[in-house]
């Protein structure tokens, strides 16, 4: 693959994921209650691009369903027991998600557009499974008209 090609495809699959959605969407949850009910009902961690922000998803679904506050505090102990702090980048990448966060207000559209993503790149994987498919079966028709015409002569 060429360079030019190389940059595009690179450039292409940027637009399967949003980042900055993720920690919006993230962030709003540890500000806003309304928030955490937004994102625990619409999204699920194997939504996430970024592997941290779904260890960060399952310890906010953890705390609610003990009933407890998200914050900050509660998410950083639940990820501490857990062992995840350090895999999520630390108490410090949960502050820049909390800072990140223009409004929580948003969390509905944050969470819809993590949603969207992960919706775009299991439409690519499937379409590369198809290609797959598709070419390992014309491999396979290529070599058996080759064996067919080999035994005709």
């Amino acid at each position: 693959m060429s360079q030019v090609s190389e940059q595009v495809h690179e450039d292409q699959y940027h637009l399967l994921y949003s980042l900055e959605a993720e920690m919006c969407a993230l962030g709003s949850a540890l500000l806003s209650e309304r928030a955490t009910d937004d994102l625990l009902t619409i999204l699920e961690p194997r939504h996430y691009f970024r592997s941290g922000h779904r260890l960060i998803h399952k310890a906010i679904a953890t705390i609610r369903a003990r009933r407890g506050a998200i914050d900050f505090i509660t998410v950083k102990e639940q990820l501490m027991a857990s062992g995840n702090l350090a895999d999520i980048g630390g108490d410090d990448y949960l502050i820049q998600i909390a800072e990140y966060t223009p409004s929580p207000a948003n969390s509905g559209y944050y969470a819809k557009l993590v949603l969207d993503k992960a919706t775009l790149r299991r439409l690519d994987d499937a379409g590369h499974q198809i290609r797959g498919v598709v070419h390992s079966s014309a491999i396979r028709d290529r070599k058996s008209t080759r064996l067919n015409s080999s035994h005709r002569t």
